[in-house]
């Protein structure tokens, strides 16, 4: 009897560390879902933001979320893009997996996040609404900005 449970509970066990999710995969999904539910964006950023999207293969098109000219020095950035089509991928994002990235206006470097949507119509029928959440430290104050664009 004592061997049934110790067994019973090592399956438990077993079963429950696998659905344990690293502290990165908790502040991506959370980020998700928080850029799911946004509802109000900004309008002036201290850099250039834009989402593009083209035709990469005949059943794909691809989005790229390009952040640059900097007009001040911005740290520790993070950023995730998303958008609303069907999608078994992972958003691209910056500063989550990875350590957070600092720019510097004399730098000329930016940030380009690059995703992947299952799309076969033609491109100018695409209709979509893409999300990004910025956040970043400027004078050691955490800035966040939300940013949307609708095709």
């Amino acid at each position: 009897m004592k061997k049934r449970i110790g067994i019973v509970l090592l399956v438990i066990a077993l079963l429950t560390g696998c659905k344990h999710l690293s502290i990165e995969d908790k502040i991506y999904r959370q980020l998700v879902k928080q850029l799911q539910q946004q509802e109000t964006f900004d309008q002036k950023f201290p850099f250039d933001i834009n989402i593009n999207i083209e035709r990469l293969t005949k059943y794909e098109i691809t989005y790229h979320l390009v952040i640059d000219n900097f007009d001040q020095d911005i740290n520790d950035i993070q950023a995730i893009v998303i958008h609303d089509q069907k999608t078994e991928d992972v958003y691209p994002s910056v500063g989550i997996y990875e350590d957070r990235i600092d720019l510097t206006k004399e730098n000329k470097k930016g940030i380009l996040l690059v995703g992947y949507i299952d799309y076969k119509k033609d491109i100018k029928n695409f209709k979509g609404t893409f999300k990004a959440k910025i956040t970043y430290k400027k004078d050691k104050k955490e800035i966040t900005k939300f940013y949307s664009k609708q095709y």
